[in-house]
This record gives C-alpha cells, sequence and structure tokens, in this order.
C-alpha cells in the first residue's frame, strides 16, 4: 500500500511537470510561428506579392488585371495625411489632418507595435500589381528649340509617387533677352505632387514632369524676352517674382488638371555667349585698372610734393636731393657708381653748401650708391 501510494505521488509529479513543459514548448512554438508569419510577410511585401512597402512619404498605385491593367487605388504612408475621398474628382487629392481628429486605433497601435506601418495589403498575385512609370529625375535641360533631357536614362522605372515638397533645376538654352542676344540660365522650379492619380493618369505615359517643363518655360522665355541680360543679372528677385507672376495661370492649370502644385520659381544663374560677357567685363576691369592707377598717382603725388617742400625747405641741401633725383631717373638701372668723398664734397660744395655741412655729410656719404645718398639725405632732412 505504501509502495502504490508513493508511485501514485511520482505519477502526479511527472504528470504536472510534464504539462508545463508542454505549454512551454508550445508557447514557444507559437512565437516562433508568429514571428515567422512576420518575416514573410515582409518578404512578400518587400517583391509585392499580395502586400507591398510604401515609403513614408510616398504612394503607390495600385492596378487590377496585371500592370497594364486598370486603376484600383491608392495606397499613401505619410504621417497627418490622408486622400479627401468622395466621389468627386478630386478624391484622391492629399490633405492634411491631424491624429485628435480622428483618435489613434487600436489597430494603429498594433501596426506600430509589431514593426508593419508601411506595408499594406496587395491583393492576389497577378491581378493586384503596383504601378511602374518612367521618372525623369530632378535635372532637366531644354535647348532652344524646345526639346527637353533628363538626367535619368529613359529605361529607368519607379512605381511611387513622392509626395514631398522637391525641386527640379531646369536648365534653358538659348533664351533671347530683349536685344536677341541669346542667354543661358539655371531655374530652380519648386513643386509637390498634391493629386498623385492627376499625376500619374492625367497625362500619357505618367510623364507628368516633362508636361510640368513644357508649360512653365515658355513662359520663362516670354519674360526672359522683356529685358536686357544685365538688368536680368542685376535683379534677379524682382525677374522671378515677374516670371512666377506671369506663369500665374499655368501655375493654376498645372494644379487643377495634373495635380502639382508649383512654388516661387528662382534663378540660380543667367549667363550671355562668352564672347559678350568678356566683352562686358571690360569696362569694369578697366574702371578697377584706372582706381588702381588714381591711387599710385595720388600716392606719387604726395611722395613729390614732400620732396620737393623739403627741397624749398631747405635750400641747398634740397638741391642735393633733387640733383640725386635726377641723376637716378637718367639710369636706367637705378644706381649709380659709388661716389667718392671728394665728389660728393664737390657736389655739395657747388650748391653752396657751408664748409662745415658740406664735410659731415660728405663723410657720411662717402662710398654710397644714389639711393643710399638719398636715403640719407632724407633722413637728415627730416631730422633736422
Amino acid at each position: 500500500m505504501k509502495l502504490i501510494s508513493s508511485y501514485n505521488i511520482f505519477a502526479l509529479a511527472y504528470n504536472f511537470l510534464g504539462f508545463w513543459w508542454f505549454s512551454a514548448c508550445f508557447l514557444l512554438l507559437v512565437i516562433l510561428a508568429f514571428y515567422g508569419i512576420l518575416s514573410l510577410v515582409k518578404i512578400l511585401a518587400s517583391k509585392d506579392l499580395i502586400f507591398t512597402i510604401v515609403k513614408e512619404g510616398t504612394a503607390k498605385a495600385v492596378m487590377t488585371a496585371g500592370e497594364q491593367g486598370a486603376f484600383k487605388k491608392f495606397l499613401l504612408q505619410s504621417r497627418g495625411k490622408r486622400f479627401k475621398g468622395g466621389e468627386g474628382d478630386d478624391k484622391w487629392e492629399i490633405e492634411t489632418y491631424t491624429e485628435a481628429e480622428e483618435g489613434e486605433s487600436v489597430w494603429s497601435w498594433l501596426i506600430d507595435w509589431l514593426g508593419l506601418r508601411g506595408i499594406h495589403f496587395l491583393g492576389m498575385p497577378r491581378f493586384y500589381t503596383v504601378y511602374e512609370y518612367k521618372f525623369r529625375g530632378l535635372s532637366a535641360t531644354q535647348s532652344k528649340d524646345g526639346t527637353i533631357e533628363f538626367d535619368r536614362p529613359d529605361d529607368e522605372t519607379t512605381n511611387y509617387a513622392d509626395i514631398r515638397q522637391a525641386i527640379i533645376q531646369a536648365a534653358v538654352k538659348d533664351a533671347e533677352d530683349k536685344n536677341f542676344v541669346p542667354l543661358s540660365s539655371v531655374l530652380t522650379i519648386p513643386y509637390r505632387i498634391i493629386d498623385p492619380f492627376k499625376a500619374l493618369f492625367g497625362i500619357a505615359s505618367s510623364e507628368w514632369l516633362r508636361m510640368m517643363l513644357n508649360i512653365l518655360l515658355p513662359s520663362f522665355r516670354e519674360v526672359n524676352a522683356m529685358f536686357e541680360w544685365l538688368e536680368i543679372q542685376s535683379s534677379r528677385v524682382d525677374f522671378s517674382a515677374k516670371f512666377t507672376e506671369n506663369a500665374r495661370s499655368d501655375i493654376e492649370r498645372l494644379r487643377k488638371e495634373f495635380g502639382l502644385e508649383i512654388g516661387e520659381i528662382g534663378m540660380l544663374t543667367i549667363e550671355p555667349p562668352a564672347n559678350l560677357k568678356e566683352a562686358s567685363q571690360k569696362p569694369f576691369v578697366a574702371r578697377k585698372e584706372a582706381e588702381v592707377v588714381g591711387i599710385n598717382a595720388e600716392a606719387e603725388k604726395g611722395r613729390m610734393e614732400t620732396v620737393y617742400g623739403t627741397i624749398e625747405k631747405y635750400g641747398a641741401l634740397g638741391q642735393l636731393l633733387k640733383y640725386l633725383e635726377t641723376l637716378k631717373e637718367a639710369s636706367a638701372s637705378g644706381k649709380l657708381v659709388v661716389l667718392s668723398l671728394p665728389k660728393v664734397s664737390e657736389i655739395m660744395g657747388s650748391l653752396g653748401l657751408p664748409q662745415e655741412t658740406a664735410i659731415d655729410l660728405a663723410r657720411r656719404l662717402e662710398g654710397k650708391t644714389a639711393d643710399e645718398i638719398k636715403a640719407e639725405l632724407t633722413k637728415y632732412l627730416s631730422g633736422k
């Protein structure tokens, strides 16, 4: 009896521990399975199968019956942004809202907690696909005949519409000014997609960027022809405002018909032909050279006034300074042969200096060049 009792206790303990062991293993398997499902969702989303990943600040168009089929809907991923909805033409226009207006749902909180925000349900593979189109890039050049070339190859595609603020640089070649001078300019055109449906499907082949430039740049050429290029270059802010005002109807058309919001257009550079630019710079260079010459002349005038003022003030000594200045100008190198004591005494004696002064100066100046004699004499006169 005692034996049976001990066995029963052991069996109960074993069963109890086995239950918890089984429960722990089962829970672990559930967690791994759940993690595996989340991982599978992300893998499928990265390949646009059943699910798709929509980057922050972008929208994707969902097509039925394959890529060449009909438009179904847009998938938008942007904090504080949503589609207006309804049944009007502005159904897919993007508007701003605050979370306080709608409240944060439990589902939204769970999506964030699981790290699934940005992953959207797409639909059955091959029946629901993401629309792709050619995006030309944010830099373009328009030639004189109106042809526009972009900085990206024609075969590069994208599968989303970026709804954030962006700027395209447009280089305009040979836009003639008032005097028919061909100018090359670089414009900055800020824009934002506010209705991705109109931008992608309101234009053939989704060429909304090319359409935008083809509508705006003719207005630029019109305004460019109203001014001389020097006027444009000296007052770019005024020109940009004039251009934006002149293109107001085009800007409104881009908003209503093609879902594009245009900001204030600016000008980075404006360049005339090289020969005209060089010619226009010559007066400026000449003025600067004249200023330098004027400064040098003024300095020389001051020096001459100082020197010859000293000459008049100090009589014979000043005459000696003038004599040495004349000898220096007569010398091609600016140097004279070294003067001996008798020669210096003779020069100063001929100028009528007192004997004592002449001998004293002669000893100080013996063996010196004209430049050195002049420096010593100037120093002597200034300290007298």
